[in-house]
């Protein structure tokens, strides 16, 4: 069992929204992870193409830290109005018109079988939104036998749970509960996995 901090930054599709992965990825990731490493230690960086239709993400990018000091440090690189800040914010009209949702927490699993930097990977990611009057038991849901049976015979699948605390933004709330990820190792097992949570969609306790 591995537990680190990291940021997850969100992009929520909507209809008639943009998007440039042609750009975002050869473009503004190094441009977002290289200004950032100045003022925080980052691990390792990663992004996720949807590969569904009509998904309710445009794209998820999450950022590892090896320490909550770290995380910390880049949430006030952000949330001071730093003048490098400016040049990474400036840059989302040129792949995006979506602002963006910005939450840290605290992630633990099995997933150090994350696909190596320059590889592509496969992962299933089941996301619980926040808002006013929601609620979440994280204990809850960490005792949950009923969500392993779905990859218990699939070999190869290593998991991991993102627990949010807060958003980027000093005093801010998570727009995101939480997140469970299932990292597979190739698209016969994604497509199995996906399969089977559709069909157990409200049936798990």
């Amino acid at each position: 069992m591995i537990e680190y901090p990291r940021v997850t930054i969100l992009y929520p599709a909507r209809v008639g929204a943009r998007f440039d992965f042609g750009y975002y990825l050869p473009n503004h990731l190094p441009l977002a992870v290289g200004t950032s490493l100045r003022h925080a230690a980052i691990t390792w960086c990663d992004a996720s193409r949807p590969i569904i239709s009509d998904p309710p993400f445009a794209c998820i990018c999450t950022v590892g830290f090896d320490s909550v000091e770290a995380m910390d440090n880049f949430r006030q690189f952000f949330a001071t109005g730093h003048p490098e800040t400016a040049r990474i914010l400036n840059d989302e009209p040129n792949y995006t018109d979506i602002t963006p949702l910005f939450v840290a927490g605290m992630a633990h699993g099995d997933a150090v079988a994350r696909p190596a930097p320059d590889t592509i990977g496969y992962r299933m990611q089941l996301i619980f939104p926040a808002g006013p009057g929601t609620r979440f038991d994280h204990r809850r849901f960490d005792e949950l036998t009923s969500l392993n049976e779905l990859w218990v015979d699939l070999p190869g699948i290593c998991t991991e749970v993102d627990h949010m605390t807060a958003g980027v933004m000093p005093d801010s709330a998570p727009d995101v509960h939480c997140i469970r990820t299932a990292w597979v190792p190739d698209r016969l097992a994604l497509d199995t996995l996906a399969a089977r949570w559709v069909g157990t969609m409200g049936k798990i306790a």
